[in-house]
């Protein structure tokens, strides 16, 4: 069982990362009628980026099954252009900063959704504030440091201000 540090102990880029993932699913579940099981949320600088595993529908599912993945992919788009708006929103909400571009893209095989937020200026709460460089990274740089939180459908979250992230149901062991 993984060791869960209440809200209150951990670093408030790690809580509004846990925030960001959590209203990012809430709003999954209300507006298509289920959300992910799982969500991770990172930020650095000014972009924040949600990790979805497990997002389709089950007629999502079924256009996979029958060979017709980008069909399913046609309606994740639908359904990401239709939250678009709320979604925005919970992020400028959670980071007080404006979303200025909001890029979404999904996998059939494996289910995994990806969301990317750019803001108008650096998340607060970020661990690593810009260093005066031109704002390009190096593979080596990426995003240790960052603030990163996971969460599943049952509520259980795991992260670390580390860049990696850990939900406890997963079998994998990474």
């Amino acid at each position: 069982m993984v060791q869960q540090a209440s809200s209150a102990e951990r670093p408030p880029g790690v809580r509004m990362a846990y925030a960001i993932a959590d209203a990012v699913m809430h709003i999954h579940r209300e507006r298509v009628g289920r959300g992910p099981t799982k969500a991770q949320a990172f930020f650095r600088r000014n972009v924040v980026v949600v990790v979805m595993e497990d997002t389709m529908t089950r007629g999502e599912k079924n256009l996979v099954a029958n060979g017709q993945a980008e069909g399913a992919r046609a309606t994740r788009a639908s359904f990401s252009e239709m939250m678009r708006g709320d979604l925005v929103a919970a992020v400028e909400e959670l980071t007080g900063a404006a979303v200025v571009a909001f890029l979404s893209d999904s996998s059939a095989e494996p289910d995994v959704a990806v969301q990317v937020y750019v803001l108008d200026r650096q998340v607060p709460g970020d661990s690593n504030p810009s260093d005066g460089r031109d704002g390009h990274v190096s593979g080596a740089d990426g995003p240790a440091g960052a603030a990163s939180a996971a969460h599943d459908s049952n509520g259980e979250s795991g992260g670390h201000t580390d860049g990696t992230s850990r939900t406890p149901t997963d079998d994998n062991g990474a």
